[in-house]
């Protein structure tokens, strides 16, 4: 019953859910000895207009569960691509859920958005409108224990270790994850995926520049299909 009442509290809370400032990439636990500049948030939204607005991390592990451990305030004016990097903090590392917020009127360490700690948001008064959210968990344990889809947005599976980095697909939108170390692409689900990419995705991160897409695999060409043919002729004959 507690879930119906809040799927049905969350459908008249998102009626008008304004996704203004998306996540388009984000780094959730950087390489090597991470500092402060190594952690960054890159944004999406109408090129060229400003904005401010609110990052927050909720917990997803041990006692703090479903407690706000950090927030980060943030402005500045999209690029021409669409594009705001918002960097020089370093947040504690997954699992966690990152929510992008108008407002936000809590505090750190103290706002908990699951009470009772059952997976469940019972407190989301301290948020203004949600613009997005996006849940990474560092085991499938903590999978209970991330917001992300609660809150409108989406939620990763364990992807066997922790993402370095998690990115939208540039032209379709869809989430992916680079562990670290890298070996391998994940999609939402957690599962490895095999994709032929416009810009390999474990190389290097696309902080403030325009995120990786799915390239498709060249149909043959009629030069190639006849030149098969002929290649086949041959050996028959040579038979």
């Amino acid at each position: 019953m507690k879930k119906l009442i809040w799927a049905l509290a969350l459908c008249l809370s998102f009626a008008s859910f304004a996704q203004a400032d998306l996540i388009n990439e984000m780094s959730p636990n950087p390489p090597g000895t991470e500092t402060g500049a190594d952690m960054f948030f890159e944004l999406s939204g109408t090129a060229g207009a400003s904005t401010t607005g609110f990052i927050v991390a909720i917990e997803a592990e041990g006692a703090g569960i479903g407690v706000v451990q950090d927030v980060i305030s943030y402005s500045g004016t999209f690029d021409s691509n669409g594009l705001l990097v918002v960097s020089g903090t370093d947040i504690e590392n997954p699992s966690f859920t990152i929510v992008v917020t108008d407002t936000f009127s809590g505090t750190d360490d103290v706002s908990d958005v699951d009470t009772d700690n059952d997976g469940v948001i019972d407190d989301t008064s301290f948020f203004g409108t949600i613009m997005d959210a996006i849940g990474v968990p560092d085991s499938v344990a903590d999978e209970s224990f991330i917001y992300g889809s609660q809150l409108g947005g989406a939620d990763f599976g364990h992807t066997g270790d922790e993402p370095q980095y998690i990115f939208r697909e540039q032209n379709t939108g869809d989430w992916y994850a680079v562990n670290d170390p890298a070996n391998g692409v994940y999609d939402i689900t957690g599962t490895e995926v095999f994709e032929n990419w416009s810009v390999d995705p474990e190389a290097a991160n696309t902080r403030g520049a325009l995120n990786p897409f799915i390239t498709a695999i060249p149909e043959p060409t009629s030069a190639m299909i006849f030149g098969l043919a002929g290649l086949g002729l041959c050996v028959v004959r040579r038979r």
